[in-house]
């Protein structure tokens, strides 16, 4: 088995925080569990909304570079434990959960019961200890995206993001995983079964997220996006969450506020939507990937949010200009909620009393140049007919698709290194933080 992060996340996170992220995820297995012993259809509908939050809340807590803050998670753990608590009572067949102590030494020894190291010795068989590892951080993985679809549905119920019973079932399909984690001497079909499960779910709530920025935003198409910032008051947006990056922008143009928006990060795709480009606020993408934030946020002269992920342990020198907002969260940084007037005005009051770009803090991104992105299915399959004549005539011999990172180290390359060594006649999609590794290469254009 690989080790992992054996003294400390290499995302930052502490032992605590880790054991804290490991109860929540069994606390959720455990709700999950008894939601489908009572039967989700026979909760009341506040209670089964509430849980359906809980869920997804608990769950995005745990992913890297989420939330670092201890108290919030503690919390969130024990909002679940209240409700497993109300969902037991309507049976007499689930047994109360056991302690989760307020002494952070004796909650430790108990997050320790329900960690990794403390599954792993119910295995005899080295597979299926991996598919059940695989579809639980699937699961995480699809519930990440689940919640950008809740949060897209709760702040505009004039767009139908999905039915009822599309979205009955994929929560249902998210509880049937959970609890199947629950299991640990099962064959492997069993193991293999989940994590299959996991995979479809993810593909539905994919599509239900496809939808609802297609509905909402417009259909995104290629464009070419500044990498290079404007003189003027700044605002950067990081993480993943479009919905933040509209509301933040359509905010300034309502306001005629004299900032200028700038994505970080993986809310490069955000530009490619043109409901968002209407608003004129989005100016440009500012900075390298995610793991270089220490270094680039620290020269960024305005507000600086972080909406969904990819959050560092902030630097002291932009800490007073860093926001969390969502599932974010770090001890001692501001915490807003962007939808509600006091923390959109927190935000941009922040923005305001900042310096903003000058020429002198322009010239270093001077000579960076820019970003590609928006091509999208819907945009590749408007180009269908072309895509395939040139398969046909042998100018296009391969599409590859590159979602890995190479992470900081120069020393790990290998997507770098498959990007280089692919033909000339193939094009490269990439996904995730991958692109910041490869877009400095000289790969040239496919003419057909």
């Amino acid at each position: 088995f690989n080790t992992g992060c054996t003294s400390r996340g290499i995302c930052g996170k502490t032992f605590e925080t880790a054991g804290l992220q490991d109860m929540s995820l069994w606390t959720n297995a455990e709700l999950s569990h008894a939601v489908l012993e009572v039967g989700e259809e026979n909760l009341p509908e506040a209670l089964r909304e509430e849980v359906r939050e809980a869920i997804v809340s608990n769950t995005m807590s745990t992913l890297t570079n989420v939330n670092f803050d201890e108290d919030r998670i503690a919390e969130q753990i024990m909002t679940a434990r209240r409700l497993h608590d109300r969902v037991r009572r309507m049976s007499t067949t689930i047994p109360e959960l056991m302690d989760f102590p307020e002494d952070e030494v004796e909650r430790l020894a108990v997050s320790r019961q329900v960690g990794i190291n403390a599954r792993r010795p119910n295995f005899v068989d080295e597979d299926c200890f991996g598919l059940r590892e695989c579809a639980l951080n699937g699961l995480t993985g699809t519930v990440a995206y689940l919640s950008h679809v809740e949060h897209n549905r709760k702040h505009d119920l004039s767009i139908e993001v999905c039915s009822k019973e599309e979205r009955d079932q994929v929560f249902a399909d998210v509880y049937s995983v959970y609890s199947g984690l629950r299991n640990f001497s099962e064959p492997l079909d069993y193991y293999l079964g989940l994590a299959m499960k996991t995979g479809s779910t993810n593909v539905k709530v994919m599509e239900l997220l496809d939808r609802s920025h297609n509905l909402m935003f417009g259909t995104m198409g290629p464009i070419s996006v500044s990498s290079v910032p404007q003189e003027g008051k700044a605002l950067l947006l990081s993480g993943h969450d479009v919905r933040d990056v509209e509301h933040v922008c359509r905010t300034i143009k309502e306001r005629e506020l004299p900032i200028s928006v700038y994505t970080h990060g993986e809310l490069l795709p955000a530009h490619a939507y043109p409901n968002i480009q209407a608003h004129g606020t989005l100016k440009g993408h500012y900075g390298r990937a995610w793991q270089k934030q220490t270094i680039d946020f620290k020269k960024f002269p305005g507000a600086i949010v972080m909406t969904t992920n990819c959050l560092m342990p902030p630097r002291k020198s932009y800490r007073d200009r860093m926001f969390t907002a969502g599932h974010t969260g770090f001890e001692d940084v501001e915490h807003v909620d962007l939808f509600s007037e006091e923390g959109i005005n927190s935000v941009l009051d922040k923005a305001m009393d900042s310096p903003g770009f000058t020429d002198a803090t322009i010239q270093p991104w001077a000579e960076t140049k820019p970003h590609l992105t928006g091509f999208g299915h819907n945009a590749l399959l408007s180009h269908a007919e072309t895509i395939v004549g040139a398969i046909k005539a042998g100018a296009l011999t391969d599409i590859w698709v590159i979602g890995g990172c190479d992470g900081t180290e120069k020393s790990r390359n290998y997507y770098t290194d498959l990007a280089v060594m692919t033909p000339e006649s193939s094009v490269i999609l990439t996904l995730g933080c991958g692109k910041y590794r490869l877009r400095d290469l000289e790969l040239g254009n496919l003419v057909t």
